[in-house]
């Protein structure tokens, strides 16, 4: 444990340098004798574990991306390969996460360092760091995961609405358009006898007019023409 607080120190992470005397341990497990093992290590320079802190860190980054309420697994694979392997993960909303002492419903650690988020939210995003310790060997090796939960995209607008709304709106305003139209005005004068025969002068044609009075007067003439001839031919009798 040691050993991962201190390899954190030494890469800068805020975790531990906003809290260096938060971090403290008991020596030879007496409560009274606690130390800030942060600042003062030289308690520690006989253990085994400063030798993995000298040695080079190898970091495998991975970007990974997964639907909000999806599944997602991380694994700590890192270029240890050793049997008797510790693992730990700082996630970016639940600091650190250890097999055997983290409880939530929420998420899973396996005995392999795999970490699963059975359901993600958007605060589960960020940067998910794992270390993998060989005690054996001295050596450890980081992992970090760029987590991105991805928001459900809107569903698009159907065609199939867009066109009843337009037949909907043109229907609306086809109603008000024969609910509102100007009635008549009670007010206004009928048009004038003079009136009618002038319009009506100006549509029909002069000729059409006059073709009765020209019947009427054949007419005449015919009947005169009549009355004429009876005369001429009457005799008197004496």
């Amino acid at each position: 444990m040691y050993s991962m607080f201190w390899h954190w120190s030494l890469r800068d992470y805020n975790s531990v340098k906003d809290f260096t005397d938060e971090h403290t341990c008991n020596i030879n497990g007496d409560p009274r004798a606690s130390i800030r093992f942060l600042r003062y290590n030289r308690f520690f320079h006989n253990c085994s574990v400063e030798k993995a802190i000298m040695q080079p860190v190898t970091v495998l980054l991975s970007d990974v991306e997964v639907s909000e309420g999806g599944r997602v697994r991380l694994d700590c694979q890192t270029s240890l390969s050793g049997a008797d392997l510790s693992f730990t993960w700082l996630s970016p909303n639940r600091g650190f996460i250890t097999p055997n002492g983290f409880n939530d419903s929420l998420i899973s650690m396996f005995s392999n360092g795999t970490l699963e988020v059975h359901a993600a939210t958007v605060n589960d995003s960020g940067l998910y760091l794992c270390t993998a310790v060989d005690a054996r060997q001295a050596l450890n090796a980081t992992r970090e995961v760029n987590v991105t939960v991805l928001s459900p995209l809107a569903e698009p607008f159907n065609t199939g609405y867009t066109t009843l709304l337009a037949s909907t709106v043109t229907l609306v305003l086809i109603l008000l358009y024969l609910l509102l139209t100007p009635c008549h005005c009670r007010s206004c004068k009928r048009p004038t006898a003079a009136y009618i025969h002038s319009t009506v002068s100006s549509v029909f044609p002069s000729s059409i007019k006059d073709q009765p009075k020209i019947e009427t007067l054949k007419q005449v003439a015919f009947i005169e023409s009549v009355i004429s001839d009876e005369r001429t031919w009457w005799i008197p009798q004496g």
